[in-house]
């Protein structure tokens, strides 16, 4: 087993873990730190509320069940964690990025969140309507089918949602970025968005 100190790195402000920490369990609350990113730390199950802490990024660890309610978080960063199964809807966080989650069940609704970005995730369905998001942003999600009207969003992009059926009409979006989206039959009032981009989606024959 392996156990970081939280008193032998008082004050540090960031801290990057690479491959190799195979051992390593758990990261403590560690004071000041801003910010953390972790690679391939295959047996950590965890990471404690770390008070000041702004971005994580994790890449690759294969025990990692959940993360916390980390208050203060602004960035989220998770990448190929295989059995993450929930996020706490953190209060606070601005942007939420996730690749390759697949017992994740569901995007939580986290209030405030700006930018939301989710790859390779056959799990989702639906996106939940987050109250403040700016920015969707979407790829190779199998098993979606709908787009909803989320108020304020100001730029969507979706690729390779081949089951992708329909999405809302979303009032103040400015850029549509859409790449192979093979169901997808018809975009709501096109005339109203600034800039569109249509590449790959062979059903798309009216805009209304």
């Amino acid at each position: 087993m392996c156990i970081i100190c939280k008193e032998e790195y008082s004050g540090l402000n960031e801290l990057f873990i690479e491959k190799g920490c195979n051992k390593l369990i758990t990261i403590p609350n560690i004071k000041g730190l801003k910010k953390l990113t972790l690679w391939d730390c295959n047996n950590l199950i965890t990471i404690y509320n770390i008070e000041g802490l702004q971005e994580v990024t994790i890449y690759n660890s294969k025990s990692l069940i959940s993360i916390p309610n980390i208050g203060g978080l602004k960035k989220l960063s998770i990448w190929c964690c295989s059995k993450l199964n929930s996020i706490s809807n953190i209060r606070g966080l601005q942007e939420l990025f996730i690749h390759d989650c697949n017992k994740l069940e569901y995007i939580p609704n986290i209030n405030g969140l700006k930018i939301l970005s989710i790859e390779v995730f056959n799990n989702l369905i639906s996106v939940p309507i987050i109250e403040g998001l700016e920015e969707l942003n979407i790829d190779c999600c199998p098993n979606l089918i709908t787009i909803p009207n989320i108020k304020g969003l100001k730029k969507l992009t979706l690729w390779d949602c081949n089951n992708l059926i329909s999405i809302s009409n979303i009032e103040g979006l400015n850029i549509l970025i859409i790449d192979r989206c093979n169901k997808l039959s018809d975009i709501p009032n096109i005339e109203n968005i600034n800039d569109v981009k249509v590449n790959d989606c062979d059903n798309l024959n009216t805009f209304t």
